[in-house]
C-alpha cells in the first residue's frame, strides 16, 4: 500500500503524522524518566529531542505560510 502512494503524499503523511507522534513519544519518555529519577542527561536529551522534532514538524508543516517541505523547487 505504501508503495502505491506518490512521493509527495508519502512525505505529507510522514510530516503530518509520524514526526509529531515521534516528538510526543520522545518528550513523554523524557518526562517519565525525569519524574522517576530527576533531571538527568538522558531526560534532558529526550525532552530536547522531543522539542526539536516538534518544532521541526511545525516549521515544515505544509499549511505554513512559507510552504514547508511540500513546496516544489524550480528545476
Amino acid at each position: 500500500m505504501w508503495v502505491l502512494l506518490s512521493s509527495g503524499l508519502r512525505r505529507w503523511v510522514v510530516f503530518t503524522v509520524a514526526v509529531p507522534v515521534a516528538g510526543r513519544l520522545l518528550a513523554g519518555l523524557g518526562r517519565r524518566v525525569e519524574a522517576s529519577s530527576g533531571p538527568t542527561k538522558l531526560s534532558r536529551g529526550l525532552l530536547g529531542a522531543g522539542r526539536l522534532v516538534s518544532s521541526r514538524a511545525r516549521k515544515d508543516d505544509p499549511r505554513n505560510a512559507r510552504g514547508g517541505l511540500l513546496r516544489r523547487r524550480p528545476r
